[in-house]
C-alpha cells in the first residue's frame, strides 16, 4: 500500500473541499522581497506606505523553524446588498475578496492534519498575489488582479507558514507576463473609470484606483465622479467587464437586505454602537463592521449616483 505523506493529506483534504493550493519552500521569501523592492521604484510612495509597509519577508520570531509556505485559493463570489432608502431600493456589491470566512475554514483543515503530527502553522504577511503567480497557482491579468483557470478572478488567497518539509521541487516562474487572454484585450482598460489601467506599463496606477480611495478614511477627491462608484467597498468594474469572468460574474455568495430604518441609521450615525443587534449582525456577516466608519460616506456616494 502506498503511504500518503502529510503534505499529500493536506492537499487531498483541501482539494476535496473545493480549494486549491501550492506548497513552497521557505527559501522563496528573499525572492519575494527582491521583486517587491524592484517594482517599488514604480509604485507611488503613498501606496507603499499605506498598503505594503506591513509586509514581512521572514517568519515570526516564535516560528523561525518554518520550512515551507502553503498558499491557498478559495472560490468566492460577490455579496449583493440591497438598501431601502426614500421609498426606493438600491442595489450594490461587495467584491469577493472582502469575505474572510474561508480563511478560518482552510486554516482549520490544515490544522486538523498538522496538529495530529505535531506540526504547526502561522499566518503570513507576504504579497499573496505575487506568491500565487510565482508558484503557478494563478496568473496575472492586465489589471494586476490574479486569475485561476475556471475561476476567473473570483477567489480569495491565503497563506500560512508551516514547519513541514517542502517535498517536491517547485518550478517557480522567472518572467512576468500577462495571461495570453490579455494580449489582445483591452476590456479592463476601457472599463476602469479612473484610468488606473494603461497599456504603457505592467503595473497599474494603484494611486488612481477607486478601491484605494474608498478604503481610505480621507475625504474622497473631488475629481472622482459619483457615477463611478459601483461597490460599497472596493470596485468591480475591471473584473465585471473581463471576458474571463463572463460565465461567473453573476454568481452571488449571499444577499443581504437593509431596510429603510437601517439605511438611515448607517447614513446618520457615526457610532456603530447605536445600531440594532440585527444590523450589527448583518454588517458582521458581510465583514463590514470593522469598516463601519467608511460606510456612510461610500453609501452616500452610491445613492447620489443612483439619483
Amino acid at each position: 500500500m502506498e503511504i500518503i505523506s502529510i503534505s499529500q493529506k493536506i492537499r487531498l483534504l483541501l482539494e476535496e473541499a473545493g480549494y486549491q493550493l501550492r506548497i513552497l519552500p521557505i527559501e522563496i521569501l528573499p525572492r519575494l522581497k527582491e521583486i517587491i523592492m524592484y517594482i517599488s521604484k514604480n509604485i507611488d510612495s503613498v501606496i507603499l506606505r499605506e498598503r505594503m509597509s506591513f509586509m514581512r519577508y521572514h517568519p515570526p520570531k516564535k516560528f523561525l523553524n518554518a520550512k515551507s509556505i502553503i498558499i491557498t485559493a478559495a472560490p468566492q463570489y460577490c455579496i449583493r446588498l440591497k438598501f431601502s432608502y426614500g421609498g426606493k431600493e438600491y442595489e450594490t456589491l461587495i467584491p469577493p475578496t472582502y469575505s474572510y470566512h474561508t480563511d478560518n475554514l482552510i486554516k482549520n483543515k490544515i490544522l486538523q492534519i498538522c496538529e495530529s503530527y505535531n506540526y504547526r502553522i502561522f499566518n503570513t504577511k507576504i504579497p499573496l498575489k505575487l506568491l500565487a503567480y510565482l508558484s503557478g497557482l494563478a496568473e496575472y491579468g492586465r489589471n494586476n488582479i490574479t486569475y485561476i483557470n475556471g475561476w476567473g478572478s473570483f477567489f480569495r488567497l491565503k497563506a500560512f507558514y508551516t514547519d513541514l518539509e517542502c517535498e517536491n521541487d517547485v518550478n517557480l516562474k522567472t518572467e512576468f507576463e500577462f495571461m495570453d487572454a490579455c494580449v489582445k484585450c483591452s476590456a479592463c482598460i476601457q472599463a476602469c473609470p479612473t484610468k488606473a489601467i494603461t497599456e504603457d506599463r505592467y503595473l497599474i496606477y494603484a494611486e488612481r484606483c477607486l478601491t484605494f480611495f474608498n478604503e481610505r478614511r480621507n475625504r474622497m477627491p473631488v475629481w472622482i465622479q459619483d457615477d463611478w462608484h459601483n461597490c460599497l467597498m472596493g470596485c468591480m468594474k475591471c473584473q465585471l467587464y473581463c471576458p474571463l469572468n463572463k460565465k461567473i460574474k453573476h454568481l452571488i455568495d449571499k444577499e443581504v437586505f437593509f431596510d429603510e430604518n437601517e439605511t438611515n441609521m448607517i447614513l446618520g450615525s457615526s457610532n456603530k454602537e447605536n445600531l440594532s443587534k440585527c444590523t450589527i449582525d448583518k454588517l458582521e456577516k458581510i465583514n463590514m463592521l470593522k469598516e463601519y466608519n467608511l460606510l456612510a460616506r461610500n453609501l452616500k456616494a452610491l445613492l447620489n449616483k443612483s439619483n
